[in-house]
């Protein structure tokens, strides 16, 4: 039996990765994990060309993100990565970034695992053959993340029609990019105007994000993203034309 352990990697924060306050982006955070997650499954032969010639893809199903204090551009930073288990059909990854023993950034993840061709969920027990230890590293995580209590009815922020450059090897919209539709959407990010002369304050950064990717969105369609924000933070949700495809919170 292998152990699946921690891998930890080093990452400079890069100009690229940050926004208007120099603060790192969602998308940028979620590229970064998802990265972690290919390089520690490459290790075990699973990474997404072996996992794909096998008919299968992990796809992320729900995100749960604690700030503790949001990296910044120049800064050289460490993102480990962790199994915590199986509960159900739920892959759990748990992700910290530290600078120094600093810890900044808490991100748990859970994937799903599917059979590529028809996309219907298979259970863990599939990948025993592989005898690969995924919970006595760190041990089992005995949380959950449940699905988003949305408000009823939200108004229609924005529309975005779906390129070829937001696809992934998965052949649908990456989640890394749903980082970039959604808070576009909101009022205090799209009517931002970065011109020294307009002397706006920037939109606010959130300490806690939630996000739960329900179904796949893919090439041409049209993603309706409907929301509202408060003081205390805001509601998203995302649409295409075979229904809802992604909610988020943030506080």
């Amino acid at each position: 039996m292998r152990v699946m352990k921690e891998h930890i990697r080093c990452v400079h924060i890069t100009s690229h990765d940050v926004d208007t306050k120099q603060e790192l982006k969602l998308s940028s955070l979620l590229a970064m994990c998802q990265e972690s997650s290919e390089q520690q499954l490459a290790e075990f032969g699973l990474d997404h060309a072996e996992l794909s010639r096998r008919d299968l893809a992990f796809l992320l199903a729900r995100v749960f993100i604690q700030y503790h204090r949001i990296p910044v551009e120049g800064e050289d930073v460490t993102i480990s990565v962790c199994p915590r288990g199986a509960q159900g059909a739920q892959y759990f990854r748990e992700f910290h970034i530290r600078k120094g023993e600093e810890l900044l950034v808490e991100v748990m993840e859970s994937w799903i695992l599917v059979e590529l061709s028809t996309r219907k969920i298979r259970p863990p027990s599939i990948m025993e053959d592989l005898k690969i230890d995924i919970e006595s590293h760190r041990g089992k995580w005995m949380g959950r993340l449940s699905r988003l209590k949305m408000p009823k009815e939200m108004p229609l922020l924005s529309q975005r029609e779906i390129h070829y450059s937001d696809l992934d090897f998965n052949g649908h919209v990456s989640n890394i990019h749903y980082g970039r539709f959604l808070l576009d959407a909101l009022p205090s990010y799209a009517n931002f105007n970065p011109d020294p002369e307009k002397k706006m304050e920037p939109p606010r950064s959130y300490q806690k994000i939630w996000i739960n990717y329900i179904g796949e969105t893919k090439w041409a369609d049209i993603l309706r993203i409907y929301g509202q924000e408060n003081e205390n933070g805001f509601y998203l949700y995302a649409e295409n034309t075979s229904g809802r495809s992604i909610e988020c919170k943030g506080e």
